[in-house]
């Protein structure tokens, strides 16, 4: 019976260091807005925010995801030692492009990208005093009103900036934090400010009836050539 009975803890200490070693993420969707191509529905991210300082942990997530060896190099010889809270890993299934992110302490978000075996830095930074005029400047005054009222923006909004290095580290997007925003209770506004935006809203109304449950975390603006839309969203109300 002893032996029984060590043998049934021994199986379940096994286990629990199996589940507690093995990922489980919080999941961000995202689909991307542009003037010229249809929407980019393929992307999407896997978020860790603890045991990160488990080095066996975050192997597993490496594997578990299978992570391109360079992206891993990186982050073993930029990020490893890094004190941090976040670990992300981003894939946009359509275009093949890989990222990989952490957030420090100070909520700074530092990340590498592979694109076409090409391999690029890059960080978002936050900006507690952000106001309306800086978007104004970005994109005009007209699409950054049109933006605030259709969603509410507020002075107080967490806002972050997103500065790469295939663009000589200048500023070229932001990244507006939302609460509650179910997509069904935005959808008419979504439509606008895409349509404003003269964006490709072809199929629109299909992602927007499959994704009605679903709510909005960050709203992206890029300028290039034509002002560019990305929403980030999620499943879940908060974060599970």
């Amino acid at each position: 019976m002893i032996i029984i009975f060590i043998s049934i803890l021994l199986i379940l200490f096994i286990f629990y260091l199996y589940k507690y070693n093995e990922p489980k993420p919080i999941i961000e969707y995202s689909i991307k807005f542009t003037h010229d191509k249809p929407y980019n529905n393929d992307r999407l991210i896997y978020a860790y925010n603890y045991n990160l300082d488990n080095d066996q942990f975050i192997t597993n997530i490496f594997k578990k995801h299978n992570v391109d060896s360079k992206l891993i190099y990186f982050y073993d010889n930029l990020f490893k030692k890094q004190d941090k809270y976040e670990l992300i890993y981003g894939i946009d299934k359509k275009t093949n492009v890989s990222k990989l992110y952490v957030t420090d302490m100070n909520a700074l978000i530092y990340g590498v990208e592979k694109r076409n075996n090409e391999y690029s830095m890059r960080y978002y930074r936050g900006d507690e005093y952000f106001r309306k005029k800086e978007l104004d400047n970005f994109i005009g005054l007209k699409n950054s009103t049109m933006f605030y009222n259709l969603f509410n923006v507020k002075n107080n909004s967490v806002v972050y900036k997103k500065y790469d290095q295939s663009h000589n580290y200048k500023l070229n997007s932001y990244h507006f934090n939302f609460e509650n925003y179910k997509i069904n209770d935005y959808k008419d506004n979504i439509k606008k400010l895409l349509q404003f935006y003269k964006c490709n809203v072809d199929n629109l109304d299909s992602w927007l009836e499959k994704n009605k449950n679903y709510y909005i975390y960050w709203i992206g603006i890029t300028k290039k050539d034509n002002v560019e839309v990305t929403i980030y969203y999620r499943k879940n109300i908060t974060i599970q």
